[in-house]
């Protein structure tokens, strides 16, 4: 694929959903449309829309592109203290973050918890957190640990993601991850 490229706000999808982006050199794209979240159409937060398509231009005009969005997908989940371990976590201050894998472009406010993935959402005392908008290949973090602590594991549907990347569906709920 080509390199990620922002168009400007002259290039905005008209009410009949129809788009033209003129002057794109011949290569190969990634076409992605976005709708809602901060400043977008949708309002001026919450969740987005997102939906991505790889195009090739030739030379020629291309038409009849359709991009299909879908809502990002939502982790919901705990961080919790190892089992047998005899010290208190304290959860203040902590964060879960999904950053966008491999340095892929990250580019899109409010995806992933604000900023591409980079921000977090806060955990609650009680270990409860929840992302929202998570579009595409992602590392799902912790980020706040004192230094008596240490990562033991990221599980998210009964699998141990630890430093490994995880491609997030289109409209996906995971519940009852455990961050240990």
């Amino acid at each position: 694929g080509g390199a990620p490229m922002a168009f400007g706000a002259g290039n905005r999808i008209r009410a009949d959903g129809s788009f033209v982006l003129p002057n794109v050199a011949p290569g190969a794209y990634t076409l992605t449309a976005t709708n809602g979240g901060p400043g977008g159409r949708g309002g001026g937060g919450g969740e987005i829309e997102m939906g991505t398509l790889p195009v090739t231009v030739a030379g020629d005009d291309v038409t009849g592109v359709t991009v299909v969005t879908g809502r990002g997908a939502t982790i919901t989940g705990a961080v919790v203290a190892a089992q047998g371990s005899s010290a208190t976590l304290a959860r203040s201050g902590l964060q879960v973050t999904a950053q966008m894998a491999g340095g892929a472009f990250g580019g899109f406010p409010g995806l992933g918890g604000g900023g591409g993935g980079f921000g977090g959402r806060n955990v609650g005392e009680d270990g409860a957190f929840t992302i929202t908008n998570l579009f595409g290949s992602r590392l799902v973090r912790l980020n706040g640990l004192s230094q008596e602590w240490m990562l033991e594991s990221v599980i998210l549907d009964g699998r141990d993601v630890t430093d490994r990347p995880v491609e997030f569906a289109t409209n996906a709920e995971i519940t009852g991850a455990r961050i240990v």
